[in-house]
């Protein structure tokens, strides 16, 4: 399958669990621990590498603060690192899913896993509108993996992980939702548009 199919089934899964109920189960936390990390993985190297292809460093570095795309990224970037450990993608998938929420975790885990190869395995990076398509589409993404974070946290502090809840909740997650719209906004105008 090609990287947009699965970019299009990835936001399908994660639609999905926005409109579950409950959206992280206590048999479902290990599978959502390693698919909300698959997926900013995803998003940050997607977003690095449309963003970070058309700049120079001085000039990614004078948009720190003032350009929504660039503060999506940096938030990104932090969210990525900071997420708490969880099971292997292996242990994840090969274990059958004990609820349809859990279907979805895994789908959303082998989607962002399987986006992020073929991202790597692309020729050539979008440019211009297909660019900003993918921005937009990075940032309605970032939106829900951070509407899910807060699900995540319940679970984690229900299960006795209280500092993982706690670093989600207090981390950059909740910034990162507010940067997704911003963007997803700035991506779906065409008029005033600063460069990509």
């Amino acid at each position: 399958m090609t990287f947009e199919w699965e970019m299009g089934e990835l936001g399908r899964a994660t639609a999905g669990l926005l409109l579950a109920s409950p959206r992280v189960p206590a048999p479902s936390l290990p599978a959502a621990v390693t698919a909300q990390a698959a997926s900013y993985h995803l998003l940050h190297q997607v977003h690095r590498g449309l963003a970070g292809a058309t700049r120079t460093r001085s000039e990614a570095t004078s948009l720190i603060g003032r350009h929504p795309v660039a503060a999506l990224g940096r938030l990104l970037e932090k969210t990525a690192r900071t997420r708490p450990p969880g099971p292997s993608t292996l242990d994840v998938l090969t274990a059958a899913p004990t609820s349809e929420a859990d279907a979805l975790w895994h789908a959303v885990l082998r989607h962002a896993s399987l986006a992020t190869i073929r991202w790597q395995e692309r020729d050539s990076t979008p440019t211009g509108d297909a660019a900003w398509s993918l921005i937009g589409d990075i940032a309605t993404l970032s939106q829900a993996a951070s509407a899910l974070d807060r699900d995540l946290a319940g679970a984690l502090a229900a299960s006795g992980r209280q500092v993982d809840a706690d670093a989600i909740m207090h981390g950059p997650s909740l910034q990162l939702g507010l940067a997704g719209v911003v963007s997803a906004a700035l991506a779906a105008g065409d008029r005033n548009r600063p460069p990509l």
